[in-house]
């Protein structure tokens, strides 16, 4: 015998497709941060400070020099044009340090530390 629902009570089905929603949600979420490495982890101790070079790349200087270092604002540092222009990354750190006023580049030393600074100069030598 199957139990009659009162006729006072009303139907619900929002509130299971709500619970069905939640379930769903949390378990993208949870696939997400598994396959995605939750953004920490093994690679991030690997690559050498590559991703907060990166990471301060992004920040700072991609808005004038592209995202993938194609040149924008600023002069493209892509396909090895920063290494042929800077062969010492000391002296590309200088630049990135004391910025090019002459040229529109700002200077990052009271922006990044000096470790930020040779990251960014490490990354940039990637693209």
């Amino acid at each position: 015998m199957t139990p009659q629902r009162r006729r006072d009570e009303p139907e619900r089905p929002w509130l299971v497709w709500a619970v069905v929603g939640a379930v769903t949600l949390v378990a993208c979420v949870v696939v997400v941060v598994v396959l995605g490495g939750g953004g920490g982890g093994e690679d991030a101790a690997t690559d050498g400070g590559d991703a907060d070079g990166r990471t301060q790349y992004e920040q700072h200087c991609a808005n004038c020099h592209g995202i993938d270092g194609q040149g924008a604002i600023g002069p493209a540092l892509s396909q090895g044009r920063v290494v042929e222009r800077f062969p010492d990354a000391d002296d590309q750190a200088r630049v990135v340090a004391e910025g090019r006023p002459d040229l529109g580049m700002p200077p990052f030393a009271q922006t990044l530390s000096d470790d930020q600074i040779d990251a960014v100069v490490a990354y940039t030598r990637t693209l």
